[in-house]
């Protein structure tokens, strides 16, 4: 029997009618697109009370040669401590730079501070320690900015945490959910798979909103689709009534009318929702499908926008609920770890840690080795779903297409178990008000506070 659902908290994904080919989704990212120490070190900076601190080892490992050793380099103090703490905890899994455990990969783990210019010191300290073949991090713009430079001259494979764009063929590679990503899957969505070709877009008129607006709108109009209208707003504004009249407007609506269009992309936080939807009811735009990016993955924000919200479809890079056998290994042996679930940035950690500690297993113990490596085009499934490297090292990501339906946020592309025997169900979510808040706070994505 299945157990009783819960108002938009998310829930056990169940075989759905309307599936989507992953494969197409892939095809569409393809076309857009391993010494001397053998102990994890903590920096004297990271040593106050916190997560660097608290999973130290107690002992080291013995020591077994000349060893490839991975760089960690995240903000493990100040603002932005509480992001570099959930992304580390991704990353030792992967690494098994745990209490009381002797990692797979030497891990030397250092703290940026969420500083550019101690994240530069830091990082030169990283690249000249010999044994380190590979950096993770860092997790701000800023801080990419600052040792792209000791990147390149090291020649040191650096896989970055934040949106900022590192370029193509050199040693930085961008492992994060980016907004390109998010508008490319939901166009592909939404036009290919749904049929659906004449869009308008309602956003927050700064930076954020203007580029995921601008690229949902190119990736429409490069499958075949068309914007008709789109409108700006104030962030944080709350009276809408002179905007939405604007969007109806440059739609043609008119009066007790149809909507002359197949959907609004809504590009908002799940707080928000609410507010901004009322105002598309207001100037009869219903009855179309609406589309949202990782900001609406919120459960008590989505269920203060119930109804006006069933049946949107938004992006995300990781699902706590998802069938995938990759996704439930992780979380499995996350809450080994930790006795907790883990979120988006968790999630990011593991899967960067995971393919350079596999890239390291292959026999690559030398930075060349690596970054050939990491050049070469290849496809990997794991806890935030499909990672595709394309020529050169660009890293696309495959997202997690999830769907508003009877107040509840279940996986549209549920594919069958990939091995043999049907996985155990995970266990019935918590109610949103009982879990520990994810440390992405209220608005939009970590991902869009931590990149720009």
């Amino acid at each position: 029997m299945e157990p009783p659902r819960r108002s938009c908290a998310r829930s056990q994904p169940r075989p759905r009618k309307r599936r989507v080919d992953r494969s197409v989704l892939l095809v569409a990212l393809l076309a857009s697109l391993s010494s001397a120490q053998a102990a994890t070190r903590e920096p004297a900076a990271a040593a106050a009370p916190g997560e660097a601190a608290r999973f130290a080892p107690r002992s080291a490992p013995p020591a077994a040669g000349p060893e490839a050793a991975v760089g960690v380099l995240l903000p493990l103090s100040g603002r932005y401590r509480t992001f570099g703490e959930s992304c580390l905890r991704g990353i030792r899994v992967a690494l098994g730079a745990l209490e009381n455990r002797t990692p797979v990969v030497r891990t030397v783990i250092l703290d940026s501070l969420g500083d550019p210019s101690q994240a530069a010191s830091a990082y030169q300290k990283l690249a000249g320690d010999p044994g380190i073949v590979a950096v993770l991090g860092p997790m701000l713009g800023a801080e990419i900015d600052a040792v792209q430079t000791y990147a390149h001259g090291f020649g040191m494979p650096t896989l970055t945490f934040a949106q900022r764009a590192v370029g193509v063929g050199g040693p930085l590679f961008r492992f994060s959910l980016t907004k390109e990503d998010q508008a490319a899957v939901l166009a592909r969505y939404a036009v290919v798979e749904r049929g659906l070709r004449r869009w308008a877009i309602f956003y927050p008129d700064d930076g954020y909103g203007r580029e995921i607006a601008g690229s949902f709108r190119e990736a429409v109009e490069a499958l075949g689709g068309r914007v008709v209208a789109d409108v700006g707003y104030p962030p944080g504004k709350s009276d809408l009534q002179a905007e939405a009249k604007r969007l109806q407007s440059r739609i043609g609506v008119v009066e007790n009318q149809p909507p002359p269009l197949d959907g609004v992309f809504l590009p908002e936080s799940a707080e928000r929702l609410a507010m901004v939807t009322s105002y598309l009811g207001f100037v009869d735009i219903r009855g179309v499908q609406l589309l949202g990016a990782s900001g609406w993955d919120r459960p008590q924000g989505l269920l203060g926008a119930m109804p006006a919200v069933e049946g949107g479809v938004f992006v995300d890079g990781f699902f706590l609920y998802s069938f995938r056998p990759e996704v439930r290994a992780f979380v499995d042996a996350f809450r080994d770890a930790y006795h907790g679930d883990p979120g988006t940035l968790e999630a990011y950690g593991f899967d960067a840690a995971a393919l350079v500690r596999d890239v390291i297993a292959a026999g690559s113990t030398s930075r060349p080795a690596v970054l050939e490596q990491l050049r070469r085009p290849s496809l990997r499934r794991g806890a935030t779903g499909e990672t595709v490297i394309a020529a050169g090292g660009r890293i696309e990501k495959g997202l997690f297409l999830l769907e508003v339906e009877e107040g509840t946020v279940r996986e549209i592309d549920a594919a069958a178990p990939a091995i043999s025997g049907e996985p155990a169900p995970p266990p019935r979510p918590a109610a949103a008000e009982d879990r520990p808040p994810r440390p992405e706070g209220g608005v939009r994505s970590t991902e869009d506070r931590l990149g720009e």
